[in-house]
């Protein structure tokens, strides 16, 4: 399914557009809130070993998954040991 941007979304000067950005902004507070105290919350991990992390905020179609195949290849070529971990789509 594709979903197309709304047509107010780069209209500055409609009333249309201000009011939605006027009433979605303290949603946009209260979701900035929540985030900020889950990750305040989380309790830091030690895994043992060097990570690295391939990712964004982008949801699909950004190259992620070349880019961490090519990691674990050059990795792989010379000599270590490593290993990919994937949540997997929508994970």
């Amino acid at each position: 399914m594709k979903l197309n941007t709304p047509r107010w979304w780069y209209v500055r000067d409609s009333n249309h557009a201000r009011m939605t950005r006027t009433m979605l902004k303290p949603l946009g507070w209260l979701w900035a809130g929540v985030t900020a105290r889950r990750i305040a919350k989380a309790a830091p991990v030690d895994p043992g070993c060097a990570v690295v992390s391939v990712g964004n905020l982008t949801v699909g179609g950004s190259g992620k998954t070349p880019v961490a195949r090519e990691i674990l290849r050059l990795l792989r070529a010379t000599g270590v040991e490593a290993q990919g971990l994937s949540r997997g789509y929508g994970g």
